[in-house]
């Protein structure tokens, strides 16, 4: 099958998008917006920005989920390459801009509403743009890769995507924690618990060059969206068979 990919189609499927979504969309930043007006601290961005991409890159192939609408889905004369990269575009580079665009908003309106309530001329925080470790770019490093994730888990389930997605989440965490524990174990010993270990490697890291965890971090990220974006490729590879 042709795999080749053709920008005009992928512009294409994005306006389609946002020509059936707009009323949506505009509701949705618009809300967006004002919560961040009311709760603009970095803490709250990020956490907002976490929750609602994974609901929404979660629920990226939700034409799956009724067999009408999935079978118009893979009728849509684009390849699977150009539907990933449609997806995501979508998921990652358009609702993290759309994001930070509420998120300045918002900040900038509910700073000066504050300022003038009060009375006061306290200076707009604009800590997670301009810290010395440059903060947005590590949160959309990860935020690529976190999205990348729940994407594939739209993929692979067409019910309830979001619910699962975070269960699978945690039941693969929680099975990793055993298999580290259990390693630990016949490592250092049936007599060492994982709990003992701990403050050890914390120490270990704390030695560490911090330089070297700052470039591995996004790094590894990085590479972890890639698998996770060819995954998701075959496994709507498998859809249109």
């Amino acid at each position: 099958m042709n795999q080749s990919i053709n920008p005009n189609k992928i512009l294409l499927q994005l306006k389609q998008y946002f020509l059936e979504n707009q009323e949506k969309e505009i509701m949705y930043w618009g809300i967006m917006t004002l919560i961040f007006t009311l709760m603009h601290q970095d803490g709250t961005f990020l956490f907002i920005l976490s929750i609602s991409g994974l609901i929404f890159s979660a629920r990226q192939f939700k034409a799956f989920g009724h067999t009408p609408s999935g079978i118009h889905y893979l009728m849509i004369p684009a390849t699977q390459t150009e539907k990933i990269i449609t997806a995501v575009l979508l998921n990652t580079v358009y609702y993290f801009t759309m994001s930070v665009v509420a998120y300045g908003i918002g900040n900038l309106l509910g700073s000066t509403l504050f300022n003038n309530m009060m009375s006061t001329q306290a200076e707009i925080s604009w800590s997670l743009f301009t810290g010395e470790r440059h903060q947005i770019w590590s949160v959309l490093i990860s935020f690529v890769s976190t999205q990348a994730i729940y994407m594939l888990g739209s993929l692979i389930f067409t019910k309830h995507p979001v619910r699962k997605t975070i269960l699978t989440i945690i039941a693969v965490m929680v099975s990793l924690y055993i298999i580290e524990y259990f390693v630990f174990q016949l490592v250092f010993g049936n007599e060492t618990k994982l709990t003992n270990l701990l403050p050890f490697f914390s120490e270990k890291f704390a030695d560490a060059d911090d330089s070297f965890f700052k470039v591995l971090t996004p790094i590894m990220e990085s590479a972890l969206a890639v698998v996770l974006w060819i995954v998701s490729y075959f496994r709507l590879a498998e859809k249109e068979v």
